[in-house]
């Protein structure tokens, strides 16, 4: 297959984006515009090849129908700022009117109390269980995107899990805006963006006043857990950062829509346990290996299914001591109990870095330097309060064994 040209990738996501807004409704025309430049900005990152030196110079030429919002005023400046934040490249970014009439959409939503985002992630799983938990599921519409075949595989496992236990009236979306065949560029550090644009639009169109981010305050403060692994191993989607940059850009632009992480100062033991809490027992648990959290695909290059957690990389790593505290067993199947011979060999030998970057972590503690040396952080960041979380993560990393590399 061809590799597809960087236009054509983003004519077709806008014309994918096209289509999924029309099954919401009308879309106020700053979080339409929002969601048309999240999307460009993704079709770009998805079409653009890093090379060897990580960082890339891309352009965006971007079709709003309100660009007077966005031209000659900071909001572009503070959009390339958050993009190169998140990416590592330098973004330049120019507005035009889009010359299409918008048509009438082809239904129009219930309203909701909130977007509730469903990754198919560990993570975003607790996060609905704990949404749903003494409440009408009317009350929260869930939003999902997949641009890889293991991501919608978990998607399609938590999805009926979730109706079948706790709301068979489950309302949720999904949308694939990736339509060209495989990536060319697979880091897709903006999918955070695509993710937030693509819910604050929603939310714009049924009325609902948040959007939701599951995410343990842990992974959204990444820290570094060895001195090489900073700046590009070193992700902020989630970021305190992030968010409070997102929720200046809504603010300016007068989009009624709160952006949220309620679990941004825990664990993510701290948020299985919590789950636990409101909704334990087996089938929970049976739940919560269904999920995917693996940051690096690619079962199939070592024997087992592209649909497995690696259970080596960080991410995994992560996930794996988050499941085993207070002496929990982990259901979930993992490539590393599954792969044989020189193919297990092979995915140690490629998960190296992350193991050792591990081993490193769990013998020191995280210090403030250790932050600040990496990210920026919003104005009256609690850096204590954040320390003590890191650390926290870090303990919980020593449950897991590590094997010799």
């Amino acid at each position: 297959m061809s590799t597809p040209s960087v236009a054509s990738s983003n004519a077709e996501a806008l014309s994918a984006l096209e289509r999924f807004l029309s099954r919401v409704g009308k879309i106020p025309a700053p979080a339409e515009d929002l969601a048309r430049i999240a999307t460009s900005v993704y079709a770009i990152d998805c079409a653009s090849p890093r090379p060897t030196t990580f960082s890339r110079s891309l352009s965006v030429s971007l079709q709003l129908r309100e660009p007077a919002s966005w031209d000659g005023t900071e909001r572009l400046d503070q959009l390339e700022e958050l993009l190169s934040y998140l990416t590592g490249d330098t973004w330049d970014l120019y507005v035009a009117p889009d010359a299409v009439v918008p048509s009438d959409p082809a239904v129009e939503l219930e309203t909701a109390d909130a977007v509730v985002l469903l990754s198919g992630g560990l993570d975003s799983f607790c996060g609905a269980v704990l949404e749903l938990g003494g409440r009408e599921a009317s009350e929260r519409l869930f939003l999902s995107h997949s641009d890889s075949n293991p991501v919608a595989a978990s998607q399609l496992r938590t999805l009926p899990w979730l109706r079948s236990n706790l709301a068979p009236d489950l309302r949720q979306l999904t949308t694939r805006l990736w339509t060209t065949g495989r990536r060319p560029e697979p880091s897709t550090r903006t999918r955070s963006f695509l993710f937030v644009g693509l819910a604050v639009a929603v939310a714009a169109g049924i009325g609902a006043r948040r959007v939701i981010v599951p995410e343990n305050g842990f992974t959204s403060l990444n820290p570094p857990l060895s001195p090489n692994r900073g700046g590009a191993l070193t992700t902020r989607s989630t970021h305190p950062w992030t968010f409070w940059r997102l929720r200046q850009i809504l603010g300016d632009l007068g989009i009624p829509v709160a952006l949220e992480n309620p679990h941004e100062w825990l664990t993510k033991g701290e948020l299985v346990r919590l789950t636990r809490t409101r909704r334990g027992g087996t089938a929970l648990e049976e739940g919560m290996a269904a999920t995917f959290s693996c940051a690096k695909l690619g079962g199939n290059y070592y024997g087992t299914s592209p649909h497995m957690n690696c259970g080596l990389c960080v991410a995994c790593l992560v996930r794996r001591a988050s499941i085993v505290i207070d002496g929990h067993p982990d259901v979930t199947d993992y490539s590393c109990d599954h792969a044989v011979g020189d193919r297990h060999e092979r995915l140690l030998r490629a998960r190296r870095g992350d193991i050792a970057a591990v081993a490193w972590a769990t013998e020191g503690h995280i210090v403030e330097a250790d932050l600040t040396a990496t990210a920026s952080f919003p104005p009256g960041f609690d850096f204590d309060a954040a320390v003590d979380l890191c650390n926290r993560g870090i303990a919980e990393l020593g449950a897991v064994p590590l094997p010799d590399v």
